[in-house]
């Protein structure tokens, strides 16, 4: 347990208790102003324009600004998925009994923390390549840019929420629905 609290994701760890307000992101999606800039998202809060930029996300969760490009990652082989996933077909369930060395269940237990509570992914979904690639590599995921990748996915996901198409067709008089994906508990910080 002391590998992961001591690792890049560690700090996220000692959260005692982490709520997030669901009417409150509505409200400001509701107030959501559209841009082509995707590297912030504007809102009308008051009759005045207030944005939610990477420097908020980054003063938040403490990780440093950085370059964010990721397809250098792309080329790398998945080794962490060929040692411990090599046996199971795509789209199978998972949620069997893996036998793998501390160092490997370190790393498992990362990329969960990464792509259930960090990129707030759906259960059935598949776990990032990507993510995989980057966490098994211990230099490299020690100087990913993380906190760039989690607020590219997040800014992503959370300003797309009400222009899906559950939202834009559901009939009059009911009320639409959406899931929020990423990290929202940031989102409400800034909100509050």
């Amino acid at each position: 347990m002391d590998v992961l609290k001591n690792s890049i994701f560690g700090k996220f760890l000692e959260l005692n208790e982490v709520s997030h307000s669901g009417k409150l992101t509505h409200c400001m999606l509701l107030s959501q102003l559209f841009y082509k800039d995707r590297s912030k998202m504007v809102f009308k809060v008051f009759g005045h324009d207030v944005a939610f930029t990477e420097e908020d996300f980054h003063t938040i969760t403490g990780h440093k600004i950085e370059s964010s490009d990721y397809s250098f990652v792309d080329s790398r082989m998945n080794h962490l998925k060929e040692r411990c996933f090599s046996e199971v077909k795509k789209g199978d369930d998972v949620c069997v009994d893996v036998e793998v060395c501390d160092e490997d269940a370190v790393k498992l237990a990362k990329i969960y923390l990464l792509e259930a509570v960090l990129l707030g992914k759906f259960e059935g979904r598949n776990i990032s390549d990507r993510c995989m690639k980057v966490i098994d590599d211990e230099d490299l995921s020690v100087s990913f840019p993380w906190s760039n990748f989690i607020f590219d996915e997040f800014i992503y996901n959370l300003s797309h929420l009400l222009t899906t198409d559950s939202v834009k067709k559901k009939p009059i008089g009911r009320i639409p629905s959406y899931t929020s994906l990423g990290f929202p508990f940031l989102f409400n910080i800034l909100s509050v």
